[in-house]
C-alpha cells in the first residue's frame, strides 16, 4: 500500500532578492506538481523569525498520523533552524533542504558541488530519507553546532558589522555577502578585545564527568561545518550518536587567543594542541555566575544554565544524493 505524502514548501523571501525570482520559484513548484499529477502541496512564505516553526506546527494539527508531511526548507540556515523546530516532535514528518542562503552551513556537509541537485524539486520529491542526529537545547533543536563563550560574542559583532554594511551602499553590501570568513576574523578580534569575553568560569559536566574551569570557548558539534571554509570539528557527524566537543582554555594575551582561533576555525587542532581539549559526549550541562552567551547555528541565546544533548537519529532527512553525510571534505 502506497503511503500518503503531503508536501509543504516553506520559502524565505530574503533568499529571493527580486520578486520575479520568487514568482519563478512558485511557478516551478506548480509546474512540477502539475506534471506529476499531484496537487497536494502547500506553499508558505515566511514573514518573520520563527514564523515557519509556528506554521508547520499548526499545519501538522490538520494532518492525520498516517499521513507523512515532507517539509521543504527553501532558504538558508535560519530557515533550516525554523523548519527543524517545526518538524521535531512529530513522527510523520520529513525535512528536505533546498539551499538558497548566504552560507548554508549544514549543507556543506553534503558537498557544495551537490547543491544544484538539492535545488532540483524533482529529485527532492523522489528521494529517500536517512536518519540524522539532532542537538536539543531545552525546547530548541539545532542541526550543526552549539557554542558558548567567545564564539557567541564574535557572532554578535559579525551581525552588527553586516547590518552596518548592508545599509551602507552597494559595494559594502556586496562585501557583507561575500567576505564571511573575513567578517568572522574581525568579529572575533572585536570580541576578544574585551577580556571578559575570553575568560569565563564554567561549571561543566560532560556525561556526568566534572570538567569545570575557565574557558574561552566551549564548542559542541553535530556536524563538521561552522561557516564557509570553517570546520572546527572536521570529524563530527550527525549520524554517529555523539557530539564532538572542543574546550579552549583562555589565552595569555590577545595574540594568543587569535592564533588559537585560527587553528580552531580550520580544524587543525588535535588532542595534543596546547590550550585545547577534545572530547565526545551525549549530554553537556553548563552553569556560570556570569551570563552564558550561547550560539545555536548563528542564532544567539542568553542563559544562566544550559543543558545540551544529542537525539540520535531523531530527524528523517531527505538525502537527494543518496550517499549520506560526507563531512568536512564534501564542503
Amino acid at each position: 500500500m502506497n503511503r500518503i505524502v503531503k508536501h509543504l514548501f516553506i520559502l524565505n523571501p530574503g533568499a529571493y532578492h527580486l520578486k520575479r525570482r520568487m514568482n519563478a520559484a512558485l511557478s516551478e513548484i506548480d509546474n512540477f506538481f502539475t506534471m506529476v499529477g499531484n496537487k497536494d502541496y502547500t506553499v508558505h512564505i515566511t514573514r518573520f523569525p520563527w514564523d515557519a516553526t509556528g506554521f508547520i506546527r499548526s499545519f501538522m494539527k490538520t494532518v492525520d498520523k498516517e499521513t507523512t508531511v515532507r517539509v521543504y526548507s527553501m532558504g538558508g540556515d535560519t530557515m533550516l533552524f525554523d523548519c527543524l523546530n517545526g518538524v521535531m516532535g512529530f513522527d510523520n514528518t520529513e525535512l528536505a533542504v533546498i539551499p538558497l542562503g548566504r552560507e548554508n552551513i549544514f549543507m556543506h556537509g553534503f558537498g557544495k558541488l551537490n547543491w544544484p541537485l538539492f535545488r532540483d524539486i524533482s529529485r527532492q520529491y523522489a528521494a529517500e530519507t536517512i536518519p540524522l542526529d539532532v542537538i536539543r537545547y531545552g525546547n530548541t533543536y539545532v542541526m550543526s553546532f552549539c557554542s558558548v563563550g567567545l564564539d557567541g560574542h564574535a557572532c554578535l559583532k559579525i551581525q552588527e558589522l553586516q547590518r552596518f554594511f548592508e545599509k551602507s551602499g552597494s559595494l559594502l553590501n556586496w562585501m557583507s555577502k561575500h567576505t564571511y570568513s573575513q567578517f568572522t576574523f574581525v568579529g572575533a578580534l572585536m570580541a576578544a578585545i574585551n577580556k571578559k569575553n575570553i575568560k569565563q568560569y564554567y561549571e561543566l559536566k560532560i556525561d556526568g564527568e566534572d570538567l569545570s574551569g575557565e574557558r574561552s570557548l566551549i564548542y559542541i558539534a553535530n556536524g563538521a561545518w561552522n561557516g564557509p571554509a570553517m570546520y572546527p570539528a572536521p570529524y563530527a557527524r550527525p549520524d554517529d550518536g555523539e557530539l564532538d566537543i572542543i574546550l579552549i582554555r583562555p589565552g595569555k594575551n590577545l595574540f594568543d587567543v587569535l592564533r588559537n582561533m585560527s587553528a580552531y576555525l580550520k580544524g587543525r587542532i588535535t588532542g595534543n594542541t596546547p590550550g585545547f581539549e577534545l572530547r565526545q559526549g551525549r549530554k553537556i550541562v553548563l552553569r556560570s555566575p556570569d551570563p552564558l552567551i550561547v550560539n545555536l547555528d548563528d542564532i544567539i541565546f542568553i542563559d544562566s544554565e544550559v543543558t545540551i544533548e544529542v537525539l540520535p537519529g531523531a530527524l528523517r532527512f531527505v538525502d537527494v544524493i543518496g550517499n549520506g553525510y560526507l563531512g568536512w571534505w564534501g564542503g
